[in-house]
């Protein structure tokens, strides 16, 4: 998958760019019809994995809406995004943080947008004084937009939590994609507790159809709950920092119910 084919809309913590390929090749070795995205994130898995029946679920309720608003206003989407570029600076943090009752505005939908453009990481707590860096972020988000409404379009769009979405998509022709909030971190508005995760595997081991679960390696906790993952594979960390030298790749430990998968270095 080359980077200038590769669609994204929002910055996000844990964001699938450099797995997208691997998670595509299972996906089609599986040969199952339906892919559903259980925690949907960025949706940057979902905007570029190439299936033909896609479920993205995401808990947040702010993402779920700004990818319904994607789906079902582009025009207007893409009008705001660029009246903003054209006013050349993005509005004050009180402002993007949006204290709309209603969550399901487009107003709400393209200040999530604007949030996690501007903010570094991409939870929109922290933010980003590189203004130049996330105006030509935003520059490219608009490039895209036609692309990406494209594809979201075909989406059946989800706001539920993991448990209703396995109940209500298992099936012997689906395929669960599963990147769960990492153990270790506080990314998220909506994290994981001990008991989530062993829900999650029962579920899993369980399901009527295929998953595939990506986690980091290091996380002695997973392993504890889920088991020695299928395989593990090294991926280049695209956070290098020249001030702090060299950083290793970081390992992904792999989880499915296909059989004698394994995606090697290289593949």
């Amino acid at each position: 998958m080359k980077d200038n084919t590769y669609l994204r809309l929002i910055k996000y913590p844990g964001a699938k760019n450099v797995l997208t390929p691997d998670i595509k090749n299972v996906f089609e070795r599986s040969g199952m019809k339906l892919f559903v995205d259980v925690f949907g994130g960025s949706g940057t898995v979902s905007l570029n994995i190439g299936a033909h029946r896609i479920i993205y679920n995401e808990i947040d309720p702010d993402l779920s809406n700004l990818f319904r608003h994607v789906q079902e206003h582009p025009e207007r989407m893409a009008q705001m995004l660029r009246k903003l570029i054209s006013e050349g600076e993005f509005p004050p943090l009180e402002k993007i943080k949006g204290n709309e009752k209603d969550s399901n505005t487009i107003e709400r939908a393209f200040n999530t947008l604007i949030r996690f453009t501007t903010s570094f990481g991409g939870m929109g707590d922290t933010y980003n004084t590189r203004e130049k860096s996330s105006m030509g972020y935003a520059r490219k988000t608009l490039e895209q937009f036609s692309s990406i409404n494209r594809v979201v379009k075909g989406w059946k769009i989800e706001n539920l939590d993991f448990r209703e979405i396995f109940k209500k998509y298992d099936s012997n022709s689906t395929f669960f994609y599963l990147d769960p909030p990492y153990s270790d971190r506080k990314w998220y508005n909506y994290n994981f507790i001990r008991e989530d995760y062993m829900d999650l595997r029962d579920l899993m081991f369980n399901s009527t159809g295929k998953y595939l679960m990506n986690v980091n390696r290091e996380d002695e906790f997973i392993a504890e709950i889920f088991g020695e993952p299928q395989f593990t594979k090294e991926y280049e960390n695209k956070n290098q920092d020249v001030s702090i030298g060299y950083m290793p790749p970081r390992v992904k430990s792999f989880y499915t119910n296909l059989r004698n998968l394994k995606l090697k270095n290289g593949d």
